[in-house]
């Protein structure tokens, strides 16, 4: 019998321990949920891409009020343009900007040179800032000059500006990225008639390029800039709507594309 008990009393005592490891397990696991149910909303971040600041100074940011890690931004001195005698294009690189950033023309304008922006149907002389995805044509009556704009300019791996409307007609805009690009992979902010929107039956949306094209709100045939000082400034590009995938935009390249109504 004193074996037996003995016995007995060894299963209830590894039972016992067992159970109690179980429950700090779970106490453990509900800890972690907890803590996890604590930063709410907190996004995900790839690793920036090899060269994303070859330009600028890698910047580790602060978590937020949440808790949740933030993303390094990149930190720009300044960026250097050349502009040549004659008129050029300037298509401002993506890396630039965060959400919501413009960048001052002045360096531009007080360096005697004249700064042309087509908008809303008309062209516009000595605009004041520079938006995102817009090609502007610069003419510099002078030798080539080299114009540094930008101070401290911040620039984030995630988010992006994508520039003012496309408006029904003309658009002058452009692959603002440092990379060539397929036009399927290009978005623009729009207009989208939608029942319900607020600004008369309007509704703001990023669409791509190739929707605009495929939907038929846009014309298939594209301009894209090229040397304008020469007989031959544009380069006419046609699509079908199905071969968006193999035409090919340079970097900080602009183009012509014509909105239907």
């Amino acid at each position: 019998m004193g074996k037996k008990t003995q016995k007995k009393k060894l299963i209830f005592i590894v039972s016992l321990v067992v159970l109690l490891l179980l429950f700090a397990v779970i106490i453990i696991q509900s800890i972690r949920i907890k803590a996890s149910a604590d930063v709410t909303g907190c996004a995900f971040f790839s690793s920036p891409a090899p060269g994303w600041c070859a330009d600028g100074e890698i910047v580790s940011s602060v978590p937020d009020s949440n808790g949740c890690v933030q993303p390094p931004k990149c930190v720009i001195k300044n960026y250097t343009f050349s502009v040549k005698h004659g008129f050029n294009s300037i298509v401002l690189p993506r890396e630039m900007f965060e959400d919501s950033n413009q960048i001052d023309t002045a360096p531009f304008t007080d360096a005697g040179m004249t700064i042309y922006q087509f908008n809303r149907g008309e062209w516009q002389i000595n605009i004041k800032n520079f938006s995102l995805n817009y090609t502007y044509l610069v003419y510099n009556p002078r030798e080539t000059r080299e114009i540094k704009i930008g101070n401290e300019i911040e620039k984030f791996l995630v988010g992006g500006y994508f520039g003012e409307h496309l408006q029904p007609g003309w658009n002058l805009i452009a692959n603002s990225f440092n990379q060539e690009m397929n036009l399927n992979e290009l978005s623009y902010h729009t207009y989208v008639q939608k029942p319900g929107c607020k600004t008369i039956g309007f509704c703001d949306e990023i669409v791509s390029l190739s929707r605009l094209l495929n939907d038929q709100r846009a014309y298939k045939t594209i301009y894209q800039v090229g040397d304008l000082n020469s007989s031959n400034p544009y380069k006419t590009i046609t699509t079908t709507g199905q071969d968006l995938s193999t035409i090919k935009i340079p970097p900080r390249t602009g183009f012509w594309v014509y909105l239907f109504n």
